[in-house]
């Protein structure tokens, strides 16, 4: 019998529940992903999600900083890796026994007969159809939750609450109180699927721009806690900022700038800055109150990042990173926005400065330093 590798492909993605867990053994479910440590599985963060229904079931994306060729694929391509160097085809061969198919590429198996073929593609079609609709239905109940944690009765403005405390006990003290930034709110009872309880934490609102308006996609979650020696800071642990809901692609915006209007009545001549975390944007807006400003999350969602046709020139405002999967990253990033018609600039701390908020609550720099951004 001939079978195809993508009908091969198909039916091993079938199985990620227990193939996740075999392959990344030091990783854990959260909802319908499994979240690993990217390919290496150190169990040191949890860049890597595993899709276990759905339409995507088997596909996998690593958010973090990735080496090339690891960043995402299917369950063959998370065994190639993890078992046999990268060597696909060996891979194959190991899925098509546990499948319990064999010889399905002998030249001189008889080739189905069309009626065959029929058959085969309208079962894949159907299985497609089914796996979109639960992959909708999922998607769309995410982003519902993540609009009700950020809408909740217990949510409220940041302003003397200890997500305040934490930004202020983070060196971003001049910022007048009352003018935090509207997308972000403070949760005092955030459910943290992790340590199953819920906890303090600092809300920020994750848009996405869906062709003709912003949506709210995706709720971020910083989770606090108060030490007795260092005041209001993170939680210890890897998991102290999370997302609920679909983020990937989305945005936090932090600041508005001088014209005070939204991304789709923007000035094309605008520049949009744009840096990781939410405490590195408000370090930027506290020097720069006049830009427009937003958190791309994380460095490789900053070339996910949509944004609405009005924009057109994009400053990255990146961390001093030599790590090569960085850098690499980073140059998908900018070819990312660049074919999207976009000019985009870098602007990097000076040595020996790792970070943009280290640097300007260090020395206070002058905004005509942020200002000019060196050409992608």
């Amino acid at each position: 019998m001939l079978i195809s590798v993508a009908e091969i492909a198909d039916r091993f993605n079938a199985l990620a529940a227990s193939l996740a867990k075999e392959l990344l053994p030091n990783g854990y479910r959260s909802g319908n992903n499994w979240m690993a440590s990217g390919i290496d599985d150190n169990g040191k963060s949890a860049s890597l999600a595993v899709k276990l229904s759905g339409s995507g079931i088997g596909h996998w994306q690593d958010y973090g900083n990735a080496r090339a060729g690891e960043d995402h694929g299917d369950m063959i391509d998370l065994l190639a890796l993890r078992r046999y160097g990268g060597d696909r085809k060996a891979a194959l061969q190991e899925a098509k026994a546990r499948l319990g198919i064999h010889d399905d590429f002998n030249r001189d198996a008889p080739r189905p007969s069309p009626e065959e073929l029929k058959r085969r593609a309208d079962e894949a079609r159907h299985r497609e159809e089914a796996r979109a609709a639960e992959e909708m239905a999922e998607r769309q109940s995410k982003m519902k939750g993540a609009r009700a944690l950020y809408l909740h009765a217990k949510s409220r403005p940041i302003a003397e609450t200890p997500a305040e405390h934490y930004l202020r006990n983070r060196g971003l003290s001049d910022v007048p109180i009352g003018e935090w930034p509207g997308s972000l709110r403070f949760h005092p009872e955030a459910w943290n699927n992790e340590h199953k309880v819920g906890m303090y934490a600092m809300l920020g609102q994750v848009l996405r721009w869906d062709g003709q308006k912003q949506i709210h996609t995706a709720t971020h979650r910083t989770y606090l806690q108060r030490c007795p020696n260092r005041g209001w800071v993170k939680i210890d642990g890897k998991n102290a900022r999370m997302a609920l809901g679909p983020w990937s692609g989305g945005y936090i915006p932090i600041n508005k700038g001088s014209s005070g209007k939204s991304m789709t009545e923007m000035h094309p001549d605008e520049p949009v800055y744009m840096t990781e975390g939410i405490e590195k944007c408000i370090a930027i807006r506290m020097k720069m109150p006049g830009a427009r400003i937003l958190s791309g999350l994380n460095l490789k969602n900053m070339g996910a990042v949509i944004l609405p046709p009005q924009a057109r020139r994009l400053v990255m405002v990146i961390d001093n990173d030599k790590d090569a999967a960085e850098q690499a990253s980073l140059e998908r990033a900018i070819a990312r926005q660049q074919a999207r018609g976009l000019t985009v600039q870098l602007v990097r701390p000076p040595a020996p400065y790792k970070d943009i908020d280290e640097w300007m609550i260090a020395v206070a720099p002058d905004p005509v330093q942020l200002q000019q951004g060196r050409a992608a």
